[in-house]
């Protein structure tokens, strides 16, 4: 809902829409936001999900196509539509 509110679109490598594949490398770091309602892990991962998000901040403002780690992982692009 984001990405079509402020008119985003991710693009694959094809150009057209991202493969399954793409897609769930790009959102792999998720499945951190899962693992810390576990209550052990919970500290870890709740840790690991502000530093993919630094990460993937630094990456986009870093990178001359404004691609995060995570699109550079899934092979994926951000493109503004009209």
């Amino acid at each position: 809902l984001g990405k079509q509110f402020l008119k985003l679109r991710v693009h694959g490598a094809s150009g057209g829409n991202p493969t399954a594949e793409e897609s769930f490398k790009r959102n792999s770091w998720y499945v951190l936001g899962i693992v810390s309602s576990v209550p052990v892990l919970g500290l870890i991962a709740s840790l690991g999900v502000l530093i993919a998000v630094i990460a993937i901040a630094v990456t986009i403002s870093t990178d001359p196509l404004n691609r995060g780690w995570h699109d550079k992982f899934g092979n994926t692009t951000v493109t503004k539509e009209g």
